[in-house]
């Protein structure tokens, strides 16, 4: 169950990863 979790989460993060950097730009460095 944490395994699957875990994998959606990978493949979410880095959708939202790239819309942050987008939407915050050198803010998201911070993160």
């Amino acid at each position: 169950m944490k395994d699957i979790l875990l994998k959606l989460f990978k493949e979410k993060e880095f959708v939202e990863e790239e819309k942050a950097k987008e939407i915050l730009g050198d803010n998201f460095k911070k993160f």
